[in-house]
């Protein structure tokens, strides 16, 4: 089953890219790249996209900066967009944190395709 609207994934490390590139692809679905996250939401203003697989650790703006611009926008236009949090800082601090600023999963670093399926699936995109 293919998505139609891409999943925009905001990650700044490019073997990172091409490894969730890869597996997004082999789920059948659609990918669009953004470095940073200030690129990310550029894109997100232009584009319809089913979810967000975010890393935390971004250079420019961050991934929970940009999480809570995005929910701060939502409270404004009534919009949701899935967020999943990816990151390597895998605490329960670090989880509770990105919970409490609005993401809806959380994937730790590095990631298998079983996890990512996981999240995805919770979104009903496989």
């Amino acid at each position: 089953m293919e998505n139609k609207s891409p999943i925009l994934l905001a990650e700044d490390n490019v073997f990172n890219q091409k490894v969730a590139t890869a597996m997004l692809k082999k789920l059948g679905l659609n990918v669009d790249i953004a470095d940073n996250g200030m690129i990310a939401l550029e894109k997100l203003s232009n584009n319809d996209y089913s979810i967000i697989l975010l890393d935390c650790q971004m250079p420019i703006m961050n991934g929970y900066d940009m999480t809570m611009k995005i929910r701060t926008d939502e409270k404004k236009n009534g919009k949701h967009i899935p967020i999943i949090a990816m990151t390597a800082h895998d605490s329960p601090e670090d989880r509770e944190y990105c919970f409490k600023i609005g993401v809806d999963g959380y994937i730790s670093k590095p990631f298998r395709m079983e996890d990512l399926r996981n999240e995805l699936s919770n979104w009903q995109l496989i």
